[in-house]
C-alpha cells in the first residue's frame, strides 16, 4: 500500500485480501507472520472489511505451521458460517428469480452471489449478507406483492402516497425476511435520485450478459457496465471497506478483455470520469490491479483524484471511534460530491 503508514497487520491483511497469490505476496505473507502479530485484532479488522475468508484461505495456502493453531481455527470457523450463509442466500436467490419469472418481472441480479460466483470464482470466497435485485420502475408494487406473499416485510411502505413519493425520491427498498435470514435489497436505479450525476439504468438492460452460478445461468450486466457500477457503489460509500476495493480488483483480474475505450468513453459522456478513475487508482494502489497504461496514466495527472485517493488511503484502516469516523467520512463524502459531482 503505497505512501502512509499502516500497522503490520493490515499490511498482512492487503497482502492476503486476492484470490491468486504470486510468488512475492506469498514472500511477504510469511515475513509478515513472523512478526509480533497482533492475531485478535488482524481477525476482528478482516471482519470489519469482508474479507476474513480470503485472510484465511490465503495464510493456508502459503503458510499454516506459521499461524498458530487457534487462529486458524477460529478462521476456518468464521468461513465455514460464511459459506453456509452464502449458500443459504444463493438458493434464495434463485427461488426470487423464478418467483420474479413466473410473474413476468425482468429481474437482475449483481453483486453478492453474482459477484463472488463469477469474479471470485467461489461464492464462499466473498462475505455477503443481503441480495441486490434490479427491476424495473413499473414492477415495484407487483415485487413488493410477491415478497409479502413470501415472508418479507419492506423497510418502509411502498403502497399509497407516501409510497409513490418513497419511489420517486429513492432508488432501493430492503426487505426483511421474516425467518431472520435473509436481506434483500429490490432496486430500481444503480445510484440515488439526489446522485450528483444521472445514471441510465434502462440502458443497462440491453447489454445483459449471461453468467454461471452452481451450474445456473442467469443474466446480469456487462463488464464494461459493471465495472462502472463498482466505482459508483464504492463512491457513494466513500471506499471505506476493503473488501469493495477487492472487488475491484478481482474484476479487472477478471476481465482483463474488457472494452476500456467504451468504458472511459462511456465514464466520461456521463459525467463519472473522476469516479471511475478514483476506483481505478485505488484499486491500483493498494492491491496492485493492472491497468491499462492509458488510462492508468490519467489516474496519475488528474490532482484530484490523487489528493482523494489520497483521504480515503488514509481513512482505510484508521482507528477511530464510530462516531468520530462517520463524522470523516461524511466530511470526505461532501468533498468527493464537490470535486467529483
Amino acid at each position: 500500500m503505497k505512501t502512509i503508514d499502516i500497522r503490520p497487520e493490515e499490511e498482512l491483511l492487503i497482502c492476503c485480501a486476492r484470490t491468486c497469490l504470486d510468488q512475492e505476496k506469498s514472500r511477504q505473507i510469511k515475513s509478515f507472520v513472523q512478526k509480533n502479530i497482533d492475531w485478535s485484532f488482524l481477525i476482528q479488522t478482516a471482519l470489519n472489511h469482508g474479507v476474513v475468508y480470503l485472510l484465511y484461505q490465503s495464510l493456508k495456502k502459503t503458510c499454516p505451521d506459521s499461524v498458530p493453531a487457534d487462529v486458524l481455527n477460529q478462521l476456518r470457523d468464521y468461513s465455514i458460517a460464511n459459506t453456509l450463509r452464502n449458500m443459504s442466500l444463493t438458493d434464495e436467490l434463485f427461488q426470487l428469480l423464478q418467483i420474479f419469472e413466473s410473474h413476468n418481472i425482468p429481474a437482475v441480479p449483481y453483486k453478492g452471489p453474482v459477484l463472488a460466483a463469477s469474479v471470485y470464482g467461489d461464492i464462499a470466497l466473498r462475505q455477503f449478507t443481503d441480495l441486490d435485485i434490479i427491476i424495473h420502475e413499473q414492477d415495484i408494487l407487483r415485487a413488493v406483492e410477491l415478497l409479502i406473499s413470501r415472508g418479507y416485510s419492506p423497510e418502509f411502505r411502498l403502497n399509497g402516497v407516501q409510497g409513490r413519493f418513497f419511489i420517486r425520491l429513492q432508488r432501493d427498498c430492503k426487505f426483511f425476511h421474516n425467518n431472520g435470514k435473509f436481506i434483500t435489497e429490490i432496486q430500481w436505479g444503480v445510484v440515488q435520485r439526489y446522485f450528483p450525476k444521472i445514471f441510465d439504468t434502462e440502458q443497462l438492460w440491453e447489454r445483459l450478459e449471461p453468467v454461471s452460478i452452481d451450474g445456473k445461468n442467469i443474466k446480469t450486466f456487462s463488464p464494461e457496465d459493471m465495472i462502472l457500477i463498482l466505482c459508483l457503489h464504492g463512491y457513494y460509500h466513500c471506499w471505506e471497506r476493503l473488501v469493495w476495493i477487492c472487488d475491484l480488483a478481482e474484476f479487472i483480474r477478471v476481465h482483463q478483455n474488457m472494452d476500456w475505450k467504451r468504458i472511459t468513453e462511456k465514464a466520461h459522456a456521463g459525467g463519472y470520469e473522476r469516479i471511475l478513475l478514483l476506483g481505478l487508482l485505488l484499486s491500483n494502489d493498494i492491491l496492485g490491479s493492472t491497468i491499462p497504461e492509458d488510462v492508468l496514466q490519467k489516474t496519475q495527472i488528474d490532482r484530484t483524484v490523487k489528493s482523494l485517493a489520497g483521504h480515503i488511503s488514509k481513512l482505510l484502516f484508521a482507528e477511530h471511534d464510530l462516531s468520530s469516523k462517520a463524522f470523516k467520512y461524511f466530511l470526505l463524502q461532501i468533498n468527493i460530491w464537490r470535486r467529483l459531482g
